[in-house]
Order: structure tokens, then C-alpha cells, then sequence
């Protein structure tokens, strides 16, 4: 290779380094302890890294190209892994100039300044993580090349020696040390180095952009996997991503932090992405909506997705609508699954009584409306308790009130799975009537009546 690297090959570095941790998901999720036990880093960094594969393109100025991968890296990033690559990412394009091709003493500065960025972005930087990889390259690579090494050399030299800081992450954290096993976003990071090398080095075969690839809907893998026994004290990993042209993260992070932990404030250009697990997620995007236009949201029950990975259990389970009023307590503490409808408010659909709460709903009753859930949404829910539970019972407010016994029907039927083992009731009623048909389902499934007495 020469001395300079066009805007094209440092493109197609960047792709090798994101199908090389694509391909390394499942390796990724299997050793995922920090900074909870959640087994998805795998998960999170491949959808991060489909989206970049999916929308980015190669402009022929290096500037132009790397504000395309770092807003495409935030637009996709999910989790702790994939927000602090994308701030990453930022850095490598804020470092940057509009010029064709960029030296190698250019490209050791946009290393500098990408590991500081993705530093910066964390509430609480921890070593033996991602950062200290990050850190590591930034430093083995401006050695490398200070001590004349040909380009082959330096890049291979640079790729040994995080290796090495690599296999040192299981003696820096004590959860990693106990397990024997290196951190998950570190050896994350060392695969995308060693594809970016290979992609430098052009051993790799030329990557086309696949344009169009759909990577923002969830996947059934998409869940934080705890260990039997881990505490999950903040029960909602919780995302917005925002427009905004005066976002003051100062000042957002000032008003999150005390909602829960996990914060990390992410941004590329107008672009933020906000991360945090808390037990009130409407006050979480509330909060950071204040800030901007909100494009999208979630808020993952990590306590459900738990439970549902778990052993199989041959019992019955309760499923409702958000439109049944229910005490948080009972849901919670008897287990019922109760899947929120969508509330429009001001252009953003939120999920009723988990994104937006009622205080939110009052002040904005005006001009709010509600839409119907999809068949999709429908699936992505009752699938994992299907997987979980022998049978499943579910009851929807009033047929005639609202479309979603309909759209359950529809769901249910193309599901094989659901076949003689759900039944869906109509209740007729709606609100507090509603919430007392499902009470007295509940009773009677823990008084232990069988599945065809109770329905």
C-alpha cells in the first residue's frame, strides 16, 4: 500500500471492520457481563454495523464519507456498544478534512480524536473496556509510526499490540477476571480493527453498499439476557433518538442522571442518541424531547425479557391490552403481559403507560389520537411468551370500542405456534371493567383451573 489512503479505501476498511463484527455476534453475546449481564453486545453491535453497511456510501472526499458513516452509526446504534462506536465514528469525521485521500500521520490524529470522543460521551468511563482498545490503537498506531514502520508493518504491528491489551481486560475488571474472559465491546472493537486492516491492506474483496437492507425492526435475539440471579434495578433499557440543532448535553445529562444508570449521550452532526437504563422511561424521553424532535424511541421491560428467556414453564399466562387499568404492582407482581397501544402526540407514536404516562397524555389530550397495533408489534410480543409458556390466554377491550381484538385475531392466526394454544377473548368492556376481567383471570390461573376450564 502507499503512503496516502483514499477516501475509498478508508471506506471500504471501514465496511471489512463492520462485516468482520457482524460475523462475530454470537462470540460477542456469549462473553457480554459488563456493564450488566445482558448477553446482546453481539446483537447490538451487528445491527449497529448492518445499518452503517445498509446507508453509508463513499462520497470521494474522505470528510463527506465519514459524516455519512458516523450519522448512519447513530441512527443505528443500539446499546452501550453501539452508541460509543458511533461516537467513535464522530470523531474520526470531526477530525477530518474535505480532501480526496488523507497520510498516515492524518489518520493517527483521526484515532486521537475518536477515542476521546467516545470517552467523553460516557457518563462514567470504565478501563478494561471498549476505550481502553480504543486507546490503545490510538497510541500503538502514532508508535508504530513514529518508529518509521512500513505501512503493512505499522498496521500490523499496531492490530498485535491491542491483542495484547485485549487479553490484559481479563485482569481489569473483576467480573471479568472471576469469568476468565475478555470484555465484549473490547473484543468487538479488535475485530473491527482487524477487518479495517485487511480492508487497508486491500486483502479483502471489494464490499458493495446493500442498499435498502431493513435493520431497524428488532430481531427475537434483541433482548437483555441477565444471569439467574442478577439484579436488574432499573427495569427499562430506554433509547431516543433525536434532531436537534441546540442540544445541550450538559444540561440533559445534568437532568437524567439521577432516573438510573447507563447514561450515555451520543451525537453526529444534528443527530443525538440518548441511552439509559430507568424505572420511568416517559421522564427519560420527556426530558430528552425537550431537547428536540424526537425520530424514534424504545423501552425494552429488561425484567420480562428475563423471565421469557428463562426456563420453559408449563403454566398459563395472562396477556391485556394497556387499555385495562391496572396498579403497575399488579401487573408486575403477577406477571401479566400487557402490551401498550400506540398514542400519538405532537407527530411522535408512544406506548401508553411506558414511554408516555398520563400526566404527559392530559397536558397534550388535545389533538393526541391513538393508532392500532400491528401485526408485527403483535408477534414481536406474544412470540417470546409463546416460547416460554405452555398456553396463553389473552383479553382485549371491547371489540366494538377498539380494532385490537381484531388485529390480535390476525396476528394469532399466522403464528403456527399459537395453534390450540391461545385463546383470545373479546372482554366487551373496556378501562376499570376490563382491568377486573383480567383480575379474576389471574386468580383463577394461580387457583391452577386448567387452560380449557378458563377459557
Amino acid at each position: 500500500m502507499t503512503e496516502t489512503i483514499s477516501s475509498q479505501t478508508l471506506y471500504q476498511a471501514i465496511l471489512h471492520g463492520a462485516v468482520r463484527t457482524k460475523e462475530k455476534k454470537d462470540d460477542l453475546n456469549r462473553i457480554n457481563v459488563f456493564p450488566v449481564v445482558d448477553n446482546d453486545t453481539g446483537n447490538n453491535l451487528a445491527h449497529t454495523m448492518q445499518y452503517i453497511l445498509s446507508h453509508a456510501q463513499d462520497y470521494g472526499d474522505v470528510r463527506s464519507t465519514l459524516k455519512d458513516i458516523a450519522r448512519s452509526a447513530l441512527i443505528g446504534a443500539r446499546g452501550n456498544s453501539g452508541a460509543i462506536f458511533s461516537q467513535y465514528f464522530n470523531g474520526l469525521y470531526l477530525a477530518s478534512t474535505e480532501s480526496t485521500a488523507i497520510t498516515l500521520d492524518e489518520l493517527a490524529t483521526y484515532f486521537h480524536v475518536a477515542y476521546e470522543k467516545a470517552y467523553k460521551s460516557l457518563e462514567n468511563p470504565v478501563e478494561g473496556t471498549v476505550l481502553t482498545l480504543m486507546r490503545a490503537w490510538s497510541v500503538s498506531f502514532k508508535e508504530a509510526l513514529d518508529e518509521s514502520r512500513s505501512p503493512q508493518e505499522l498496521l500490523e504491528l499496531a492490530l498485535d499490540r491491542i491483542k495484547v491489551s485485549l487479553d490484559e481486560t481479563t485482569t481489569t475488571l473483576k467480573m471479568l477476571k472471576s469469568l476468565g474472559i475478555v470484555d465484549a465491546g473490547a473484543l468487538g472493537y479488535y475485530y473491527f480493527m482487524d477487518g479495517f486492516v485487511q480492508g487497508i491492506l486491500g486483502r479483502a474483496a471489494h464490499i458493495e453498499r446493500s442498499a435498502g437492507t431493513e435493520v431497524t425492526a428488532h430481531t427475537d435475539e434483541d433482548i437483555h439476557n441477565f444471569g439467574e440471579h442478577e439484579e436488574i434495578p432499573f427495569r427499562y433499557c430506554t433509547e431516543v433518538l433525536l434532531e436537534s440543532d441546540t442540544l445541550d448535553t450538559e444540561r440533559l445529562r445534568e437532568e437524567l442522571r439521577p432516573l438510573g444508570d447507563c447514561l450515555l449521550v451520543s451525537s453526529a452532526d444534528n443527530l443525538a442518541r440518548v441511552h439509559m437504563h430507568t424505572n420511568e422511561p416517559w421522564r427519560m424521553i420527556r426530558l430528552a424531547g425537550e431537547q428536540g424532535t424526537i425520530l424514534e424511541h424504545k423501552a425494552d421491560d429488561m425484567v420480562w425479557q428475563n423471565l421469557l428467556a428463562g426456563p420453559r414453564e408449563a403454566k398459563i399466562a395472562c396477556v391485556t391490552d394497556s387499555i385495562a387499568d391496572l396498579p403497575p404492582e399488579f401487573v408486575h407482581e403477577h406477571k401479566v403481559f400487557q402490551i401498550p397501544i400506540n398514542i400519538i402526540v405532537g407527530g411522535v407514536s408512544y406506548l401508553d403507560k411506558v414511554t408516555i404516562d398520563s400526566g404527559y397524555l392530559q397536558e397534550h389530550i388535545i389533538g393526541a389520537s391513538t393508532a392500532q397495533l400491528n401485526t408485527a408489534q403483535i408477534h414481536s410480543f406474544l412470540k417470546p411468551i409463546l416460547n416460554h409458556y405452555d398456553k396463553v390466554i389473552v383479553l382485549t377491550v371491547s371489540a366494538e370500542m377498539s380494532g385490537t381484538y381484531g388485529r390480535f385475531r390476525e396476528a394469532i392466526a399466522e403464528l403456527p405456534e399459537a395453534a390450540d394454544r391461545v385463546a383470545l377473548i373479546d372482554t366487551k368492556v373496556n378501562s376499570g371493567a376490563e382491568g377486573l376481567l383480567v383480575r379474576e383471570a389471574v386468580r383463577l390461573i394461580e387457583a391452577g383451573l386448567e387452560f380449557p376450564a378458563l377459557v
